[in-house]
């Protein structure tokens, strides 16, 4: 999923004692405030992981970010691995009491892939039967969606083709049962607090735009007498310095820390800071329907040639990422990725030959070359962005970057409507698979494929892979795709993102992992 920049982390310090019958409440910091808590019109990582303490899908993410039973209490696979059929938990209700069943699941996966919804992300449903048809509006009928309710506890999903990493999709907010009746009642109010229905450990209390969300505990959900919170505030704090100095004060448990926080909190926090890897990666995207550089695939190379990834990630990152030469981040289980072929090359070397194919292509101080530079207003990306542009602006001559930076909200749109000629991007792994990246850049991806990328050979590969089970060719095949992706520098990696957390002696239950998924249902206080 295109990743903004939230990482979480737990308070260690300042928090006085509470009475033995005071609630339990986690306060977390969001950096943005919520577009929606309707699961379906979400899209990006931080929204995912608040609407999942509302929700729980047929699969969970367990504390280690593996895939777990959710709403299901089992499943079990076709011999062609073209089917699921899922065995919900007998008596599940929703947050009102009301009977949730497997025809609810039916409802909302509709739901989610129907135009008329609007669904940013529903790409990620494109593995079930007759899902890229609905959402693209050619096949009307939702009733053709290859998902059906045996009974009220037994749901079968049809895949077009086999799709081992189906279960952790189903974890994901776009796979979320929504409360139909209350959508026929109340619209898009349905979401307001006084309406809401869901089927998580959490329910909706309070929203006060860009101030708080208040979440409290859910009596009927299936698991609640393990939940160990009786509240959660997430709180709205758009600076990342302001929300460093809360975490230090005591006013909140949990704060995003920056990458250019990380050296102060090395010093001030260490006992408390824990720092993950991640399946994310960090690169630079072109508007492939956009010239000069749509047209002219040695501006690309010149501009990946003078990426220089060990610079950003050692200089200006500050040992926050890994520097990157391909897409597909290292630790992907049983994928080794290709890397650009100038990977192993000296800095030098690669500068020189980048300067030779910007002349090749026309380039120089007697043709300059303006380009624009979109990116999220973030500190983290703006510091980035620049050293980027500082870079390119050294290496090659007569070009000059513009950055242009705006909000979150914005700079989305403006990708989707392939607004840009150059933009500072990141994803990060919903589930722990080269298809998760690699399927995005497909031209029948949606708006996922803000890059709009076209590659007929790139598409056949991921087709041949997602026909075979066995999983070694399988990723031999995603390696194959990512190879052209890699070559066409569409896509210009150049860092590996990590998680840092602050986790506090009085918090248990957080558990780092490669996704940098920590639901709020595992977590308890002790103070």
């Amino acid at each position: 999923m295109r990743m903004r920049g939230l990482v979480l982390a737990v308070l260690l310090f300042g928090v006085p004692a509470l009475p033995a019958n005071a609630e339990s409440v986690l306060r977390r910091v969001i950096a943005a405030d919520l577009t929606s808590v309707d699961p379906h019109l979400i899209g990006n990582e931080y929204e995912t992981i608040v609407t999942s303490d509302l929700f729980e899908g047929l699969t969970v993410y367990g504390p280690d970010a593996t895939i777990r039973p959710g709403v299901a209490e089992r499943w079990d696979l076709a011999p062609d691995g073209r089917s699921y059929v899922f065995h919900l938990r007998p008596g599940l209700t929703w947050s009102d009491g009301s009977p949730l069943t497997a025809a609810d699941f039916v409802y909302s996966l509709r739901r989610a892939l129907d135009p008329a919804t609007g669904s940013p992300y529903n790409e990620i449903l494109y593995p079930i039967a007759g899902a890229r048809a609905i959402a693209e509006g050619t096949v009307k009928d939702p009733a053709t969606l290859g998902v059906t309710a045996l009974d009220p506890v037994t749901l079968r999903i049809a895949l077009d083709r086999p799709a081992a990493f189906l279960p952790a999709v189903l974890a994901h907010s776009m796979a979320f049962p929504v409360p139909e009746a209350a959508i026929q009642r109340w619209g898009k109010d349905w979401i307001r607090p006084e309406h809401f229905i869901g089927d998580g450990a959490f329910t909706l209390g309070e929203w006060v735009p860009q101030s708080r969300l208040t979440f409290r505990r859910n009596p009927h959900y299936h698991a609640a007498a393990s939940v160990g919170l009786d509240r959660i505030d997430w709180l709205v704090i758009s600076d990342d310095a302001s929300a460093y100095k809360a975490f230090r004060t005591g006013e909140v448990d949990i704060a995003d820390l920056a990458v250019r926080l990380l050296p102060e909190a090395r010093r001030e926090v260490s006992a408390a800071l824990h720092e993950q890897h991640l399946l994310n990666s960090r690169y630079v995207e072109i508007n492939m329907a956009r010239p000069p550089l749509a047209t002219d695939r040695r501006l690309r190379e010149a501009l990946a040639l003078a990426l220089d990834q060990t610079a950003i990630e050692t200089k200006v990152v500050k040992q926050g990422g890994t520097p990157a030469f391909s897409f597909v981040p290292d630790g992907m289980p049983g994928y080794i990725p290709p890397r650009q072929d100038f990977a192993a090359l000296p800095m030098a070397d690669r500068l020189a030959r980048a300067r030779q194919i910007w002349a090749e292509a026309g380039q120089g101080r007697d043709h300059p070359l303006t380009l624009e530079f979109l990116t999220d207003d973030l500190p983290d990306y703006v510091l980035e962005a620049k050293a980027i542009a500082a870079l390119w602006q050294q290496a090659l001559p007569g070009l000059t970057i513009k950055l242009d930076t705006n909000e979150y909200q914005v700079v989305t749109a403006r990708l989707i409507r392939h607004d840009y000629q150059i933009s500072l991007s990141s994803w990060n792994a919903d589930f722990p698979d080269p298809w998760n990246f690699l399927a995005a850049w497909r031209r029948d991806a949606g708006t996922t494929n803000v890059i709009a990328y076209r590659n007929a050979g790139y598409e056949a590969a991921l087709d041949r892979a997602q026909n075979l089970l066995d999983p070694a060719p399988r990723m031999a095949q995603l390696a194959a795709a990512e190879r052209l992706l890699l070559d066409d520098y569409a896509i210009l990696p150049y860092g590996f993102g990590s998680d840092r957390a602050l986790v506090a002696a009085a918090a248990s239950g957080w558990q780092a992992n490669a996704l940098g998924i920590h639901l709020s249902r595992y977590m308890s206080l002790t103070r």
